[in-house]
């Protein structure tokens, strides 16, 4: 846990006009210019926002890869939240949005809901699976 007055000592160099340094080289730059060590001002940029923006992309990021060949063996299903408002007259209320994407074809379906019961999710997933996507 971080002193409050080693934060406030962090915060008043980052935010002055002269701070918000960009990168790793903010580590040593602000270690220095609030006379803390390197380790505790790391540990405090990680909590900015601000550099977290800059920082370098990491240089590999692992994506699932998949060795499929029958069609429709292997489906990614996720469950959208979707902003809903109160429609006039009664109508049905959309609030989330059911997606399947064939692995094999990348053919993608979507079904809008009006409630996540298992039930109703269960049987989507079903027609999914059965029909050709």
């Amino acid at each position: 846990m971080m002193d409050s007055k080693l934060a406030n000592a962090l915060r008043k160099v980052y935010h002055s006009t002269q701070g918000y340094w960009k990168g790793l080289s903010a580590i040593k730059k602000l270690a220095k210019a609030a006379k803390v060590p390197e380790d505790m001002a790391k540990q405090w940029l990680i909590k900015q926002s601000l550099w977290q923006i800059y920082l370098p992309e990491p240089p590999d990021i692992p994506h699932p890869k998949f060795n499929v060949s029958t069609p429709n063996s292997v489906n990614q299903v996720d469950l959208l939240f979707l902003p809903h408002d109160w429609l006039p007259g009664g109508r049905k209320v959309y609030k989330y949005t059911m997606t399947v994407v064939n692995i094999t074809s990348h053919r993608k379906e979507a079904e809008p809901l009006t409630s996540k019961t298992l039930l109703k999710l269960r049987r989507l997933s079903s027609q999914f699976t059965s029909a050709s996507l």
